[in-house]
């Protein structure tokens, strides 16, 4: 149950800071005093907070008995093994990216 509250939050804090980083971009950059030009690199960190939350819930989706932190320390044991893992679940993430790159850029 640990996991499931620390993942909520973690997810909740990426939403909200992706979604408040996309709010500000659209024009009220004004408040601050920054030009209009400054709202593309504020839109883009949004839209890659936003990614970064829903490649970690789809991960925890597909792979939810997979920890990686387990992984992290046995890696010191067995280097080869764990990376392999480790690289073959960034394979499947960079697969998912074009798929949520679609999701923010037609929603």
């Amino acid at each position: 149950m640990h996991i499931v509250i620390r993942d909520a939050v973690r997810l909740t804090l990426l939403l909200l800071g992706g979604l408040t980083l996309v709010a500000l971009a659209d024009g009220h950059l004004a408040l601050f005093g920054l030009p209009p030009a400054a709202g593309a690199p504020i839109e883009f960190a949004g839209c890659a907070l936003f990614a970064t939350a829903m490649a970690h819930l789809i991960r925890r989706l597909l792979f939810h008995r997979l920890d990686l932190q387990h992984f992290a320390l046995r890696a010191f044991e067995h280097p080869v093994g764990a990376g392999l893992v480790v690289l073959g679940l960034c394979m499947v993430i960079q697969a998912l990216m074009p798929i949520l790159t679609v999701m923010l850029t037609k929603g």
